[in-house]
């Protein structure tokens, strides 16, 4: 099979490039917490493979997927399941598309297959590519600049390294020229990103997972809080995801924590808080606190999620600080005690900001 011959790889960035891309050119009561992201995450694996190997092949993937979208009627079609966003993002899962037929090319998989070659002497088939589970096609940015016809730069998830301090993403046009865009700032033009979807399970089922604690009834207790009240989170305001483009928007969740208590924590899912400086209304119930049950604070700690993260929450016995810790590569947007004498108000968090409320 014959090596592809790149030409030099060109660093493109919304800050450094103004242009539109032109396919026909070559190229806080707030306490914080420090997680130290895993750098080097190539020794991962999902399932039996490397994440090496499966970053290699979604780069065979994103390179056959660049030449196919020089057929029209595969780049309209794809920007319309994307536009779908069955996720609540800009995504489509490959198996939900791979079967489509188009008139005198046949399947979107055979299309995709005919185009895949060799590349520095490793070569790899569908059935290799259809082995990453969840594979997904996105187009984070720049959805509607595209007119859904012209051929587009398509890239790949690095996942060997923390999305957080990955510097470049490899992305390929229809020639199969490579480009190297800033990993941090979202080009000004649209780009196509192949990868692996953050909001199914294995099955394509939406994993959108939600509380709430069931709660007692009655009873008396010192205002401004009374036993048996339904804590609420009213609000949320992101300021900064850290969700680098490429991934499409963020997976927010929120770890609510007891000091004590039968259910020592509640998850609650936000998959459609994706935008940074925006208010979101949420009036979300928690649970009838009663601190006999509970305690008389609980943690909120509000997190983005990752495909190689977590989180931990330590809450030995009552009185003792309830610790919630994100882990592997999610990441931590911040966290506050919530008191049971608190009133409605505010919390000013590293990188969210969240009203909280009773009634």
């Amino acid at each position: 099979m014959k090596k592809i011959m790149l030409i030099p790889m060109m660093i493109l960035s919304a800050g450094l490039i103004s242009c539109e891309y032109d396919s026909s050119t070559s190229p806080k009561k707030d306490m914080e917490t420090e997680i130290t992201p895993n750098t080097d995450m190539s020794d991962l694996q999902i399932g039996t493979t490397s994440i090496d190997a499966i970053e290699q092949r979604l780069e065979h993937f994103a390179i056959s997927l660049a030449k196919t979208l020089e057929v029209p009627e595969v780049a309209t079609f794809l920007k319309n399941q994307i536009g779908v966003k069955f996720d609540g993002d800009y995504n489509v899962l490959w198996n939900a598309v791979k079967g489509h037929s188009f008139s005198g090319h046949g399947s979107l998989r055979g299309i995709i297959a005919s185009n895949l070659k060799e590349r520095n002497g490793v070569s790899h088939s569908m059935d290799d590519i259809e082995n990453i589970p969840k594979l997904q096609i996105a187009l984070p940015v720049g959805f509607n600049d595209w007119d859904g016809i012209s051929p587009i730069l398509v890239a790949y998830v690095p996942l060997s390294i923390d999305d957080t301090e990955a510097v470049t993403v490899n992305a390929y046009d229809a020639a199969g020229n490579e480009y190297l865009l800033d990993a941090q700032t979202p080009p000004n033009f649209p780009v196509m990103v192949v990868g692996i979807n953050e909001r199914t399970d294995d099955e394509g089922n939406l994993t959108k997972l939600t509380c709430c604690d069931g709660g007692g009834g009655g009873g008396g207790g010192p205002p401004p809080h009374n036993q048996g009240d339904m804590e609420i989170l009213e609000k949320m305001y992101l300021i900064h995801d850290n969700e680098p483009w490429f991934w499409g928007s963020p997976e927010i969740y929120v770890i609510i924590g007891k000091d004590f208590g039968p259910n020592p924590f509640l998850f609650l899912d936000y998959p459609n808080v994706n935008n940074e400086n925006q208010l979101y209304t949420l009036n979300t119930n928690i649970f009838n606190w009663y601190t006999s049950q509970s305690g008389n604070y609980i943690v909120v700690a509000v997190l983005e999620s990752d495909i190689f993260g977590g989180f931990s929450i330590t809450n030995a016995s009552p009185g003792v600080q309830t610790i919630i810790t994100a882990t592997g590569s999610d990441d931590m947007l911040g966290f506050t005690n919530v008191l049971f004498t608190d009133v409605p108000q505010e919390y000013h968090l590293k990188d969210v900001r969240i009203w909280m409320d009773y009634n």
